[in-house]
């Protein structure tokens, strides 16, 4: 095993401390989505940035937690977004008849 480590040019350490480091990052982001579960549940039109920045999560930057849960389909559909835009077409609809 040792001479795999020196052909590769990475020691026992590095191994070590590198899987260490993505199994407490896939414990972070296994909490994280179920926090983001329950926060689409109740706010079912809650775009991915916008979750980021209720979740705060420290371990993960804005651009990559966006990225990261596009990428794993949480992101809004377009039909959720179609209905965003109508109600409000219709709340400035009923605005500007007021005036």
């Amino acid at each position: 095993m040792n001479d795999l480590y020196k052909t590769l040019g990475i020691s026992k350490q590095a191994v070590h401390r590198y899987t260490q480091r993505t199994s407490m990052f896939e414990q972070k982001l296994e909490f994280l989505l179920k926090e983001a579960g329950d926060l689409r549940a109740v706010h079912l039109g809650c775009g991915v940035e916008k979750m980021y920045y209720s979740l705060q999560p420290d371990f993960l930057g804005r651009d990559r937690f966006i990225e990261l849960f596009i990428d794993l389909g949480l992101g809004l559909k377009s039909d959720i977004i179609i209905v965003k835009r109508l109600r409000l077409q219709r709340f400035i609809t009923r605005i500007l008849s007021r005036v």
